[in-house]
């Protein structure tokens, strides 16, 4: 998954030559640096279940950091942030997608999607 996070960002510098690469990276990532700081705060969850031992398979819930109106809400944050420092709306919009491109590589990928990932996390039923 790193690979195409990476790669979004690379090709979002073609959108917009005066946005650092760097920056564009880390807004590719982001939701994955704040799904860590979550973690480690107690608020989403990497659950090793009873079988771990035989299936070798973690279930996750992460209602705020990688569902789909979680990156929406963080790809919003990221755009208006980079507007308020007097950059460019094209250079917001491009921040956003990137952002935002997270999700869908995300679900392509993740070998069975998870009912948080879409928003609709158990806890909150």
């Amino acid at each position: 998954m790193l690979a195409g996070h990476i790669g979004v960002a690379l090709g979002a510098k073609a959108a917009d030559r005066t946005i650092n690469l760097g920056v564009l990276v880390g807004a590719a990532l982001l939701l994955d640096v704040l799904l860590w700081a979550f973690v480690l705060a107690g608020w989403e969850q990497v659950i090793a279940p009873p079988d771990f031992a035989n299936r070798h398979y973690l279930t996750f819930d992460f209602p705020f950091s990688h569902s789909l109106a979680g990156a929406a809400v963080w790809a919003l944050l990221a755009a208006t942030m980079w507007a308020g420092i007097g950059r460019t709306r094209v250079g917001a919009a491009v921040i956003a997608l990137v952002v935002l491109s997270h999700w869908p590589l995300d679900a392509l990928v993740t070998r069975r999607a998870s009912d948080s990932r879409y928003g609709n996390a158990s806890r909150w039923s």
